[in-house]
């Protein structure tokens, strides 16, 4: 896995978005649709869904590799090719409404839309108006210059520089490690605190740091279309924390058709086939959870 430099600024445009993975809040929206109709699907869907054959979707463009917008100006990417196999396996068209991502969730929880798509964590207070399908667990790549040029070992990080913003979770996981490598004998894990998360790459690339933690799923689309990073192998696991999508609160017709939708797509390899394509079969649940508990549809 290698490589940056088409655009720094392109790539730290859409990585500063992972701090927004933990927000939500009320905004506007533009809306598109895509996908057909399939022959109808014995799964049990709600009223709503069924007498006007779509399921509403609230989505937020652009967050490569999880939305991307295409050249036909519709929503592509991870998340929205997920969404259109489990639209496909219920029979049912989706239509993607494109949001300021403080608008989504409160679009799910008025009933305007069906299902939030994205990477919203899975927290007990974000439980007290919505629920989840958790399709991701936290997972992270350590990344470096291409060709790992401090020759940095991903299991063993004691005296690497690495640049992460105080309030993540990979700062957390880092001031962990740390402790862990003085526990040892091994000199601490020198952190940097970047006041803007973005600039975890920049300070890569002007010699500031060694490395950083990047989303094993982000890391893959970025070794993919830039030359100047590598990822190491090993996936660097965080706390318990589970991502996936959104609903109205207890709306539980909704939560088990999709559930039984992305098992058979499960069964038949091809929810395997599209996490593959982004890299996140590294972290995809197996079954899916509900609500942080493994499903059972």
């Amino acid at each position: 896995m290698k490589h940056i430099t088409k655009s720094v600024t392109a790539v730290v445009g859409a990585l500063s978005l992972v701090a927004l993975a933990s927000c939500a809040g009320g905004g506007s929206d533009s809306q598109s649709s895509a996908g057909t109709d399939t022959n109808g699907s014995s799964i049990a869907l709600p009223e709503s869904v069924k007498d006007k054959g779509a399921l509403d979707v609230a989505v937020y463009v652009p967050y490569p590799p999880y939305t991307t917008v295409g050249t036909d100006g519709e929503p592509g990417g991870l998340e929205p090719d997920l969404l259109r196999a489990v639209a496909k396996k219920l029979g049912v068209t989706p239509k993607f409404h494109s949001m300021k991502f403080e608008a989504m969730i409160p679009s799910v929880v008025s009933g305007r839309n069906d299902v939030m798509i994205g990477v919203m964590a899975d927290t007990e207070k974000r439980r007290e108006v919505v629920s989840f399908t958790d399709l991701y667990t936290a997972g992270f790549k350590v990344v470096t210059a291409a060709g790992n040029p401090a020759s940095i070992d991903a299991t063993n990080l004691c005296g690497v520089t690495i640049g992460e913003a105080p309030v993540s979770v990979q700062h957390d996981i880092v001031s962990q490690l740390s402790a862990d490598c003085v526990a040892a004998g091994e000199p601490p894990i020198e952190i940097l605190d970047l006041v803007n998360p973005a600039d975890n790459l920049v300070t890569i690339t002007n010699g500031r740091t060694d490395a950083t933690l990047i989303d094993v799923i982000m890391a893959a689309d970025l070794v993919k279309t830039n030359d100047d990073f590598e990822a190491l192998d090993e996936v660097i696991e965080g706390p318990d924390v589970y991502t996936g999508w959104l609903y109205e609160k207890d709306n539980d017709v909704m939560i088990n058709a999709v559930c039984e939708a992305v098992s058979a797509l499960i069964e038949d390899g091809t929810w395997a086939d599209i996490m593959g394509q982004y890299g996140a079969d590294e972290v995809a649940l197996t079954p899916i959870r509900i609500n942080t508990e493994p499903a059972d549809c």
